[in-house]
């Protein structure tokens, strides 16, 4: 019982959540003829708008080269050409192709404003077109409309949708460019791309015109600067000379070499003073210590040198004399002295001329070099400038385009729309549909197909496999088990009757229940048969019907009592042999059922219906109960313990999973067991469609239909 439960409870094992290739390439094999079906469909469509909708377009293309000379600042090359080399360069190139300058001046040459293809308002405009639709909104909600675009937007208009219709490309590793134009006229988009081509290289002239006047102006500005500069630094010059004492470079060594004369004899006479200073002292300083012999010394002369002998030898007056003497040695001393120091002044006077005298005139040579090379700098750039100039102006009428036209553009061929590739892509997307919705629908079926999906959903035994059979109306199912004994419906029958009855060997089930999770899935047609079944062994079988609410049972059998049934029987208001009806075709009887006001649920639960199944037990060898749908009502349940054999029917590849285990767990929950499902009107050829074919691979040889 757990086990069952877990398995209603997790129904997909692991191999179903996993994606199966082969299952999925069955799958679209099965839906080939929807997907051929569809391919066709589209690619139909496809080609009705290739040929009869779709608004053809013509491209024409021309190639034009370019000048890849290079480019210099004031070199004569930065006038006369152009482009660089870099893929930069060829990019801008082809900018300016479709720049909107040239665009408009191509709208307005070729009067473009006033095409249709262009300019969509003069097209006339369908009543679910988006302006028109907005318009009706705009009205509707009581906005203003949008006001209408001036000469100058409708301009812009065109001039964009020009632009949209161009296109510029560059061939790799050349200096070719390709400029194409599609429209709806072969002639058009040749005439557009060929006046494009001209405007371009016009445009190019016109720049260069531009440029090179722009450059003769600033040259002439330039050159007439320069040459008053020049001008003017050459008078500062002449002035500078005329104004400075300078003679010349030599003339201003030689000063330089007196005063550095000068600086010497300066310096020789300042030892000297100092010398004659330190003697001076030294003499007075012996003097007046009366020092004979120290003053002798430091003077060395004869005369006092003779008085000093007088003196030290003690001679009368020699003493004085000495003294006389010295004194007059001091004073001459300090007249020499004297006139050191005189000249010490006039060599100090003589030096500082002459500093000044190199200081003024070295600072003129400085400022008078300078100036020159100013001047000789200002005139070196003035001759280049005046040069370029005159060159500039010889070529001003000798401009030659950057670009060349290579092969003008002839009428444009078909580009669109491409018939062939259309219908490819309409099959494609047709297959892709196709594929899309037979894949959806095949993960949208939620039903069983196999008994081993049905098995391992529900864990229950699959006692059948019936087939489907042809058969408009229910009365004539009577016929059919009457005429075709050894169909494959029989057989499935009869192998359904062994199952059932090997359930219990030692005792083979006697009351037989069917049900089913919701109506129309078979039961009452496979109760019937069954009852066939059992009656063809010389076995005494009453058909139940159980579904009391909608009496079905009175559709097979058109002859059956209308005074009596089933409740009447077990309410004691007939005799059972009054109420059956016996059916001579199939030799079985049948209890149908009757209107009742009293609950059907309340009548089945009740004693006198156990009663009353025991009863039939003793007098029949087989009861077969056809019951309502399970999950509808409770007659199923009530009715199951009363049952030996209870059978689930499920409608092949129809009812859904969920709908199977909530009706298993319905009987689960009460504390019975499903003996085992049924499946119902399995289709042979679907069954052969998907790859599980049974009846219709092996065994079509051993039954007659």
């Amino acid at each position: 019982m757990n086990g069952r439960v877990r398995e209603l409870t997790h129904p997909q094992s692991l191999s179903e959540e996993e994606i199966n290739l082969g299952a999925i390439l069955n799958t679209l094999w099965r839906g080939s003829v929807f997907i051929l079906l569809s391919a066709i469909l589209f690619g139909a469509i496809f080609g009705y708008y290739a040929l009869f909708i779709a608004e053809k377009k013509y491209t024409a293309s021309m190639e034009m080269v370019l000048d890849v000379r290079s480019n210099a600042v004031v070199d004569l090359e930065s006038v006369v050409s152009g482009v660089s080399t870099e893929d930069e360069a060829i990019n801008t190139e082809l900018k300016i192709v479709t720049s909107r300058k040239i665009l408009e001046q191509l709208v307005q040459d070729l009067d473009l404003v006033n095409d249709p293809e262009f300019n969509l308002r003069l097209t006339e405009k369908s009543a679910l077109s988006p302006s028109n639709i907005k318009s009706k909104v705009l009205d509707l909600i009581g906005l203003p409309p949008d006001s209408e675009p001036t000469e100058q937007g409708i301009r812009w208009e065109v001039t964009a949708a020009v632009g949209e219709a161009i296109a510029a490309s560059s061939t790799k590793d050349t200096y070719i460019l390709n400029i194409r134009a599609t429209t709806s006229d072969r002639e058009k988009s040749a005439r557009i791309v060929n006046h494009l081509s001209e405007l371009y290289i016009a445009d190019q002239l016109a720049t260069k015109f531009e440029v090179t006047g722009y450059a003769v102006e600033w040259l002439s500005d330039k050159v007439t600067e320069l040459e008053a500069e020049l001008k003017q630094k050459e008078a500062d010059v002449r002035t500078l000379q005329n104004e400075s004492d300078l003679i010349n470079a030599e003339t201003l060594e030689a000063i330089n070499i007196r005063a550095k004369t000068t600086r010497e004899r300066l310096e020789e006479s300042s030892r000297e003073i100092a010398a004659v200073q330190m003697e001076l002292a030294a003499l007075n300083t012996a003097a007046a210590e009366k020092d004979i012999e120290q003053i002798v010394a430091l003077t060395n002369d004869p005369i006092l040198n003779r008085l000093s002998r007088n003196a030290l030898a003690g001679n009368e007056g020699a003493l004085d004399a000495f003294e006389t003497q010295v004194e007059t040695v001091i004073t001459q001393t300090e007249i020499g002295l004297k006139r050191l120091a005189s000249q010490q002044g006039l060599l100090e006077g003589s030096l500082a001329e002459a500093e000044a005298t190199l200081k003024k005139q070295n600072a003129e040579l400085i400022k008078l070099e300078q100036m020159q090379r100013e001047a000789e700098a200002t005139r070196i750039l003035y001759e280049t400038f005046l040069a370029r100039l005159k060159e500039t102006t010889v070529q001003l009428g000798l401009q030659t385009p950057d670009s060349r036209i290579l092969t003008e553009a002839i009428p444009g061929r078909k580009v669109a729309p491409r018939e062939s590739l259309l219908v490819a892509l309409g099959l494609a997307l047709g297959t892709v549909i196709g594929a899309g919705l037979v894949l959806l629908k095949e993960a949208r079926r939620n039903g069983f197909r196999t008994v081993e999906d049905l098995e391992q959903s529900t864990g229950c035994t699959v006692m059948g496999q019936i087939p489907r059979i042809h058969t408009n109306k229910r009365e004539k199912l009577l016929g059919f088990l009457r005429e075709n004994p050894s169909s494959v419906f029989v057989e499935a029958i009869r192998n359904m009757r062994t199952s059932i009855l090997m359930t219990n060997v030692d005792k083979p089930p006697q009351v037989v229940m069917f049900t089913s999770s919701v109506p129309a899935e078979g039961k009452t047609t496979i109760s019937i048969s069954l009852a066939n079944n059992l009656a063809a062994l010389d076995k005494k079988v009453l058909l139940i019907e159980g579904d009391i609410r909608r009496q079905t049972l009175n559709q097979y059998f058109r002859d059956a009592k209308a005074g009596g049934g089933l409740l009447a029987v077990v309410a004691g208001e007939m005799e059972l042999a009054d109420a059956v009806h016996h059916q001579e075709e199939l030799g079985i009887d049948v209890l149908v059922g009757t209107e009742t006001n009293m609950n059907a649920a309340d009548l089945i639960s009740s004693e006198k219906f156990r009663n009353f199944i025991e009863t039939l037990r003793a007098e029949y060898d087989y009861i077969i109960i056809d019951t309502p749908p399970v999950t509808l009502v409770p007659d199923a349940r009530l009715i199951s313990p009363l049952a030996d054999a209870t059978l689930y029917c499920v409608l092949w590849d129809k009812t859904q999973k969920w709908q199977v285990q909530h009706g298993l767990r319905e009987f689960t929950s009460f504390g019975q067991n499903v003996t085992g499902v049924v499946f119902s009107q399995v289709d042979p050829r679907g069954m052969k469609r998907y790859g599980y074919g049974h009846y219709s691979y092996y065994g079509k040889s051993y039954y007659n239909k």
